[in-house]
């Protein structure tokens, strides 16, 4: 304080120099005639003001106040909301989501960080994880082993897209996980495993690492692998990519029941920048849950989510896990087709494309069929070849259609759509959906431009 009182008292006659050129010579004489103690009161008079001015006024608002344009902020009253609408009906997704116009509504921060979300589960179904034909086993280590071990893959086409990235390497690790770049990981079963040798294997089981790359993905599997590295604990998983960016991981029955036990650290997740998006770890219980939500939507119109933990515990078999990649979302945009359902809403609970309002191509927008009990997945619910959201009589007597014996062109479907899969071909405002093998005879109109698109 003395120290501060002396920098003040030597300050005065610079202080006064300089107002006299500022202030009226007046005052600036008073202050320098003035005693000791006049001078320091006049001189911190003179500081506060300079400060005071120099104070900003409070520019901050309320949180949900109204900016120029009329929108309204976020907060963190909002925020909390927004997280509280990932276990909510659909009704009240749609309504908090409408209401709200944010687009990370129902996601959360992890999901969006990462750019994946888990939104499915299966069971109990049977698939082999033994080497295919085509599958290649990682040579060094069905001569070496591998205990804690990693290689790197490159191939000339994209083993992923992730946002504004297309990784054609990758880092494959024996303790199962696939690293793409320097900061997105795939955790498909990350535990301690040993991978033996040829030399010690044993006559039934085969524990290597294969891979097999397709037109449409590329697949890692770590086949008989031996849990915590013990000789008689072996396990099998999978992960498939997609060139979509979309993962699908599989698990044979003893991997299952390994995690169900959860007597040893494991890990399912996806990383990037060292955000975390876990689906499952033996740290989850039904009384503190650490796992995923998956969501349903049933025949009747509900909307039924369940803990992946509640999941697996009633798994009596194989188990498979599907990420979306939402990388590529916009997420300052609620519903990217404005069929009036929500990103997450499409994604996550009905399964429908976010990008596309009638994601089955019948006529019919998404958000009209869910409302009024139809499939919005299923072009042809009635199964009579023709779009359901089409007048019957108006689609068979179409113009297009050809009506003489010399048709300008036949499109045929040489290959059946495979089951649980929908398309469909538009000319104009004709529909032309695609399943079975078929053909179909057209005459187009001379001169005139005709729009064609495949969904």
């Amino acid at each position: 304080m003395l120290i501060l009182l002396l920098f003040i008292i030597w300050l005065i006659p610079i202080a006064a120099f300089l107002l006299r050129y500022v202030l009226c010579s007046e005052l600036v004489t008073r202050i320098q005639k003035g005693n000791r103690l006049y001078q320091i009161f006049a001189v911190i008079c003179i500081v506060g003001i300079v400060a005071w001015g120099g104070v900003k006024p409070n520019m901050s608002m309320d949180s949900n106040s109204i900016d120029e344009i009329g929108s309204v902020r976020a907060s963190s009253t909002i925020n909390s909301i927004i997280e509280n609408t990932a276990h909510t009906t659909q009704s009240e997704l749609t309504n908090s989501n409408a209401s709200l116009g944010l687009g990370r509504a129902g996601f959360s921060e992890e999901e969006i960080a990462t750019g994946f979300v888990l939104t499915g589960v299966s069971t109990n179904e049977h698939r082999s994880f033994a080497i295919p034909a085509n599958g290649v086993a990682y040579e060094p280590w069905l001569k070496y082993g591998a205990s804690d071990d990693f290689f790197i893959r490159e191939q000339d086409t994209p083993i992923i897209s992730h946002s504004t990235n297309a990784y054609n390497k990758s880092r494959i690790y024996s303790q199962g996980a696939v690293q793409f770049g320097q900061s997105l990981m795939m955790n498909v079963l990350d535990v301690v495993l040993g991978i033996p040798p040829t030399n010690n294997w044993r006559e039934v089981e085969s524990p290597m690492l294969w891979y097999l790359v397709d037109r449409k993905s590329t697949i890692f599997t770590w086949q008989d692998v031996l849990l915590n590295r013990i000789s008689e604990a072996n396990i099998s998983f999978q992960v498939k990519i997609k060139n979509n960016g979309d993962i699908i991981s599989h698990y044979d029955s003893r991997a299952v029941e390994f995690i169900k036990a959860g007597a040893i650290g494991f890990d399912i997740s996806v990383l990037n920048n060292n955000v975390k998006n876990l689906a499952y770890n033996n740290t989850c219980s039904t009384t503190n849950h650490t796992c995923a939500s998956i969501y349903n939507f049933s025949s009747n119109g509900v909307v039924n989510v369940s803990h992946l933990c509640e999941i697996i515990k009633e798994c009596e078999g194989e188990l498979s896990l599907y990420w979306t990649n939402i990388s590529n979302l916009d997420h300052t945009l609620a519903d990217e087709d404005n069929d009036g359902l929500s990103n997450f809403e499409e994604i996550c609970i009905y399964k429908t494309d976010c990008y596309n309002a009638d994601t089955d191509g019948d006529n019919r927008s998404d958000l009209v069929e869910i409302q009024n009990g139809y499939s919005a997945v299923n072009a042809d619910e009635n199964s009579d070849g023709i779009p359901d959201g089409v007048d019957a009589d108006e689609w068979a007597s179409h113009p297009l259609w050809c009506t003489n014996n010399t048709p300008s062109i036949i499109i045929s479907l040489n290959t059946p759509i495979p089951a649980g899969s929908s398309a469909s071909l538009m000319l104009n405002d004709l529909t032309i959906l695609l399943s079975e093998t078929n053909s179909w005879s057209l005459t187009l109109p001379q001169g005139e431009l005709v729009n064609v698109r495949l969904q």
